[in-house]
């Protein structure tokens, strides 16, 4: 299925019932054949997406940033009418899953991240300064 999202077509696929579970892969990682054996779970609606440049969403020729697939994942989900749902972040896709946490805090009920590249602060960039102290922010007051 594809979803218009931020003037591109967003190739994904939902499989299950249940409480929504976005899936957001890495660089160059796209809907995994490991899936299949998730693919009939009761307890998660399983809501996976192949990020722009990537699989059969579309490749547009400019630069890609973090902060702009958080953004798609976030226009995804607003497309699929999910306000709130449970995010795992694998690989590269950690990086967008904080940054979609720490920009929509009311949207991301609980956070997963696998072998997510951890960086300190000092070392970052200002983006991942600042995404890094929403996340932080929000952990510490989640009624922010």
């Amino acid at each position: 299925m594809y979803a218009n999202v931020n003037g591109i077509k967003i190739y994904y696929k939902i499989y299950g019932e249940g409480e929504p579970l976005l899936i957001i892969w890495g660089m160059g990682g796209e809907i995994g054949s490991f899936l299949n054996k998730l693919k009939e779970t009761k307890k998660y609606k399983l809501i996976t997406f192949d990020n722009r440049g990537t699989g059969r969403t579309d490749k547009p020729n400019e630069d890609y940033t973090i902060e702009l697939m958080a953004e798609d994942a976030n226009g995804l989900l607003n497309e699929l009418k999910i306000q709130r749902v449970n995010v795992l972040g694998i690989s590269m896709g950690s990086r967008i899953a904080i940054t979609l946490a720490s920009k929509y805090p009311d949207r991301v009920s609980n956070l997963i991240l696998n072998v997510a590249a951890a960086k300190s602060t000092q070392n970052s960039d200002e983006n991942s300064k600042e995404a890094y102290q929403k996340l932080k922010d929000v952990a510490n007051n989640p009624k922010l």
